[in-house]
């Protein structure tokens, strides 16, 4: 089953390749000249025919003409010769070819009408190749820059305003929350430096105190100044 599952779609697929190329307008004009170029030959070769039979029949055209004048004169010879008999042989015989000449020639015109039908035909036939020719470079040019605008268009993205916005805003909102953060730090920084300050200060403060109280127990008095001395010397 999945054998002839494969085989349909490998058959629909080349069907549709090939309806793609059937209804492609480059292929089709292609071979509608392919097709005109076979006519125009089978014409060219017909009007050839046509041209060996006309120039056989002016040939015996010509023969019959000569023939049927040189009757004539012999019946004219024979009656002024007095030789009715002769004479009436050259008559029989003028008017068989006269005959003849005379289907000859409406046979000639017949052919000779159809020739001239048939290069007409090759001329129309020609003035069409030409113009398939001229369509086919057209619409090469015109599928050329068809390509080309769709190619430039699939390389450009749309441009969607409102996601960029979007995108502005956030990077807005991204450094301001970053300008906080800076001004934030520097303010904890301005704090952490005040602050070694005023414990060392205090720091100051207890070890004068400690002092104070060692030098009580030792007996050398009580110095009322717990702030430390800014003078050096006595």
């Amino acid at each position: 089953m999945g054998l002839f599952k494969r085989v349909k779609h490998m058959a629909t697929a080349d069907l549709h390749n090939f309806l793609d190329k059937v209804e492609n307008p480059v292929s089709m004009v292609k071979q509608y000249i392919r097709e005109l170029e076979e006519q125009i030959g089978q014409a060219q070769r017909a009007l050839s025919q046509q041209y060996y039979v006309e120039r056989k029949y002016e040939l015996q055209i010509e023969e019959l003409a000569a023939l049927v004048m040189k009757r004539s004169r012999q019946a004219e010879l024979a009656v002024e010769r007095g030789e009715d008999g002769i004479a009436e042989l050259a008559l029989e015989e003028k008017l068989k070819n006269q005959t003849k000449l005379t289907l000859y020639k409406s046979q000639y015109e017949t052919i000779k009408a159809q020739s001239d039908l048939l290069l007409e035909q090759i001329k129309r036939m020609k003035e069409k190749y030409d113009e398939l020719q001229l369509k086919k470079q057209h619409l090469f040019a015109r599928i050329s820059a068809a390509q080309a605008i769709q190619a430039t268009s699939s390389a450009i993205t749309p441009f969607d305003a409102d996601r960029f916005n979007y995108g502005l805003s956030r990077i807005e909102e991204q450094v301001g929350r970053l300008e906080a953060n800076a001004l934030a730090g520097r303010q904890v920084g301005e704090v952490l430096q005040a602050v070694p300050a005023s414990n060392q200060l205090e720091r100051q403060e207890e070890i004068q105190k400690q002092l104070a109280a060692l030098k009580e127990k030792k007996g050398f008095g009580v110095s009322l100044d717990l702030a430390p001395s800014t003078t050096n010397g006595n």
